[in-house]
């Protein structure tokens, strides 16, 4: 009676160890690596060198580096196509009325490579057979395009910012006070993220409609329009706790997001929280991680001019961050359930030039 109570009480550990069909387990296949790559141009001693723009496209990556001149503060700037086993195929010098990074925008569009340039409000698209920047048509600020939409943002620094839904169909367009450059929709429902709250929105008709001279167009040419602060038509679903730190004039924040995403018809989110890097999900208006991911690295979310069409749409997104030793830059490669942490790495050590890695 004892060994058949006892194989049925080994019976029921082994059954409750397995993980359900539905279980979190292995939900998103991580995958962290490291190609090596050689700049001839841009390995010079100490030097700080600086990952500033990425973007991906037919499996190449375009990339921005910047560099300081020495004893100045001017950069010197490099643009790079680089295959995805780290061949540095092609290096193109960028437009020459590029001066401050701060303004640049990289970005994917009607599969072609943009370059905007805010500070002088140009626009270059890249000729992959001349390989060479070509001046073209001014690009709009669009962050989010689908069958019924057209999504636009601008930001006037303290004066303000504004989402722009623009109703294909009417040609009305709907505002909301949203920085948000990642915009997903799950069936009828967007979601918009920022780095500290996700706002959802069931109907951008329900938003606040603007009069037409407070379009977007006309908002960007004349600078009129913005600041009105309406959450009109969403819902915050979270919000982070943000401290405020009088002794260091500085905002503490629980959680940074970096982004969210969408997998199996359902909304992840990708945030730093203070500790690890995580992959979780909202549950009454807290994340709940799903799996963590071991890396080290400053992680930014809002650069002052990069901010158009962050979400591909085959929905892969490409981030950039960070890591904490110099001269190695990383990139987070996020599609569907596949996320990938790939460094960069060049094979001459800009601070040790006789140190080479195989």
């Amino acid at each position: 009676m004892k060994n058949i109570l006892f194989a049925f009480f080994l019976l029921s550990c082994i059954i409750g160890f397995h993980y359900p069909p539905n279980s979190n387990k292995d939900l998103f296949i991580i995958k962290i690596d490291t190609i090596y790559l050689t700049f001839n141009e841009i390995a010079k001693p100490i030097n700080k060198v600086e990952l500033t723009h990425a973007a991906k496209f037919n499996n190449k990556y375009y990339c921005f580096f910047s560099e300081p001149e020495h004893h100045q503060h001017n950069q010197i700037r490099h643009f790079y196509i680089i295959s995805e086993n780290g061949i540095v195929e092609h290096s193109i010098p960028p437009p020459s009325d590029i001066t401050e990074i701060k303004y640049l925008d990289l970005f994917v569009k009607d599969d072609t490579i943009f370059l905007k340039y805010d500070h002088r409000r140009t626009t270059y698209f890249l000729n992959s057979e001349l390989l060479s920047w070509i001046p073209t048509d001014e690009a709009d600020d669009v962050i989010y395009e689908d069958n019924q939409y057209y999504a636009t943002f601008l930001s006037s620094g303290e004066w303000g910012y504004v989402t722009w839904f623009k109703d294909k169909q009417t040609q009305k367009e709907y505002e909301l006070y949203s920085y948000g450059m990642f915009i997903n929709k799950i069936d009828s429902t967007y979601y918009i993220t920022t780095d500290n709250q996700i706002l959802q929105i069931d109907d951008p008709r329900k938003m606040t409609p603007r009069n037409p001279r407070e379009y977007y167009q006309i908002a960007k040419e004349h600078g009129k329009g913005l600041g009105s602060q309406s959450l009109v038509g969403a819902q915050i679903i979270f919000k982070d706790s943000t401290l405020y730190n009088e002794d260091s004039d500085s905002y503490t924040q629980d959680v940074l997001i970096l982004t969210s995403f969408k997998h199996t018809n359902e909304l992840f989110h990708l945030y730093f929280d203070t500790i690890m890097l995580q992959v979780g999900r909202l549950d009454n208006s807290k994340f709940v991680p799903i799996q963590s991911i071991d890396i080290d690295g400053v992680f930014t979310t809002y650069n002052m001019g990069s901010y158009r069409m962050k979400i591909q749409k085959d929905n892969s997104q490409l981030l950039i961050f960070e890591p904490e030793i110099p001269n190695l830059y990383g990139l987070i490669e996020i599609k569907e359930n596949k996320i990938g942490i790939r460094y960069l790495k060049d094979k001459i050590d800009s601070i040790n030039p006789r140190k080479h890695y195989k």
